[in-house]
């Protein structure tokens, strides 16, 4: 579950590959938008928007995969707007299955959940102490072995809503601080 303030997007990524021996095409389908949501997928590789191949159910969004070889990079981009109230959850199953054998597929689901917006932008300082985001990821990156303390001194400073902080907290930092 990746968190995201109203507005913004979240962004994953799914690798779908040939596994198989022989030279195969992938029925790729997911689900668009709504309710408030906007979803869009792409090949990671050229930016190409593929939305329409995946949520019209009736394409080869994979191109040819050649077996134990190529694959496709999706990046899907996960966006509430602000309509969407906050702890509201979106969850997106792409699923694919062979063209030439359809008892071979699988599945994933990237979800995303949004958080109060007070949250807002790390590098507010009247948000935020830039001291206390420090912590958390200095945690993230190795040099603090005391997460918990570094997401309470960070959740206190942004106000977040629970009493003590979970791991939501942990989660909105991992998916909007990247490292200095």
């Amino acid at each position: 579950m990746q968190g995201v303030t109203a507005g913004h997007t979240a962004v994953n990524y799914v690798l779908f590959q040939n596994d198989g021996n022989i030279r195969d095409y992938f029925l790729i389908t997911a689900p668009s938008g709504g309710d408030g949501w906007t979803v869009n997928y792409f090949n990671d590789l050229t930016n190409e928007n593929i939305t329409p191949y995946l949520t019209d159910g009736t394409h080869n969004a994979s191109g040819w995969l050649e077996p134990q070889g190529t694959s496709l990079l999706v990046r899907i981009e996960i966006t509430p707007d602000s309509t969407v109230t906050t702890d509201s959850i979106r969850e997106v199953l792409l699923t694919v299955v062979s063209k030439t054998d359809s008892s071979k597929g699988d599945a994933v689901k990237a979800v995303a959940r949004v958080y109060p917006s007070n949250l807002g932008d790390l590098n507010n300082d009247s948000l935020v102490n830039e001291n206390d985001a420090d912590l958390v990821l200095q945690y993230v990156f190795g040099e603090r072995d005391d997460l918990m303390s570094a997401i309470q001194a960070l959740a206190s400073q942004v106000g977040f809503p629970d009493n003590p902080p979970d791991i939501r907290v942990a989660a909105w930092i991992l998916s909007n601080c990247q490292p200095r």
